[in-house]
């Protein structure tokens, strides 16, 4: 087994903690979910271009950087709306 395999319950139980504060904060759960979602999709397109993990390293495209754009901008329009009902 890997090295890196075993930082998965580190990076598990920092997810949980983090959570838990950013779902008990003004943030609230819809923009901690936003935030979590930002994230894993940044993070997934860094391992994408640099191979992470022994994946095979691809060219990102347009394609790629405009899903991101949509993704982070409907978070931030989470967060700034503070989850408030119409």
């Amino acid at each position: 087994m890997p090295w890196w395999a075993y930082l998965g319950g580190v990076f598990g139980a920092a997810t949980v903690v983090t959570a838990s504060l950013a779902v008990n904060s003004p943030l609230a759960l819809s923009g901690a979910i936003a935030l979590g979602l930002g994230g894993q999709v940044l993070f997934s397109l860094a391992a994408d271009q640099w191979g992470f993990f022994g994946l095979p390293a691809r060219r990102l495209d347009l394609r790629d950087l405009m899903a991101v754009l949509f993704i982070l901008a409907g978070s931030v329009l989470v967060i700034i709306s503070g989850g408030a009902q119409a």
